[in-house]
């Protein structure tokens, strides 16, 4: 019987456990073995939350944040003897959950990817997102020498040009395969865009049970949002929250964002960015 490890990286703000990601740990639960929540050891999870956590059957590891999610899972790996299991997912808390995952993991399994992803993106270079992954034995070991070979490193930017963006390739060196569910790789438009914003609505649409946090919170900086703007990506919460609630989604899972103040300030940057591209045209 194949047994199964999920590792779930999170990097809290607060001390307690959001719903949104209670909504998330509670359904990876249901598909996996084993679930193991990750997060920063400076956030000091409380006891209520360590106590839910417990409850549920899923391990608590607050771990030093080096790397990332990238540093994270790969501390969670050397944690564990990766012999002892045969599948094993890379989860992170930037996307917001709002369905079942029964239909994109059997996807998934299907698909006959050592290591598998929910999306993909030629920005840069072709690649997988890294907000969800799934891998056998195989590329789980691969994945381990990948990071080690690279090292920890602490810029945003640099963990995604170090990481995120050459992993395949590297799994492909070793006769590992990759890919996506939902898949731009053999788009004829070839689109250089990040198409969990750009592609948002599109991907609701075709089932993709999962929505990137920074839509629906509006913490999108002006200079993300204006240039995903430029390439089509609709700013409109409300336009996403149909969406979610036409799919059969729970849209009540981004109440604590609905807020005026969030709405207000969201909504001048939005404007300013209207006004930028405007005047750019």
């Amino acid at each position: 019987m194949e047994k199964s490890i999920c590792l779930f990286s999170s990097y809290l703000s607060g001390n307690s456990l959001p719903n949104y990601i209670k909504f998330y740990l509670e359904e990876l639960r249901r598909h996996f073995a084993e679930l193991v929540f990750i997060c920063n050891d400076d956030a000091k999870l409380d006891e209520a939350s360590k106590a839910w956590l417990k409850g549920k059957g899923i391990q608590c590891s607050e771990l030093k944040n080096d790397g990332y999610d990238f540093g994270m899972w790969y501390k969670g790996l050397k944690n564990i003897n990766i012999d002892s299991y045969d599948r094993f997912a890379l989860v992170n808390d930037s996307c917001i959950l709002f369905g079942k995952l029964d239909a994109v993991l059997k996807r998934v399994n299907e698909s006959g990817f050592d290591y598998c992803g929910l999306l993909d993106s030629n920005q840069v270079a072709w690649h997988v997102q890294s907000y969800f992954m799934v891998l056998n034995k195989k590329a789980a070991k691969a994945f381990v020498e990948f990071a080690a070979e690279k090292g920890l490193v602490s810029d945003y930017l640099q963990v995604i040009n170090t990481y995120e963006v050459p992993l395949p390739a590297y799994l492909a060196s070793k006769g590992l395969s990759a890919g996506a569910v939902f898949s731009y790789k053999n788009d004829p438009r070839r689109p250089a865009v990040n198409p969990a914003f750009v592609y948002a609505k599109d991907l609701i649409a075709t089932g993709m049970p999962l929505i990137k946090k920074k839509i629906m919170n509006r913490s999108m900086p002006f200079v993300q949002l204006k240039n995903f703007m430029a390439s089509g990506f609709d700013p409109s919460v409300s336009t996403y929250i149909r969406l979610i609630e036409k799919a059969g989604g729970d849209a009540s899972l981004f109440a604590e964002w609905r807020g005026l103040s969030s709405k207000i300030a969201y909504g001048l940057k939005v404007l300013c960015a209207k006004i930028y591209l405007i005047f750019r045209s």
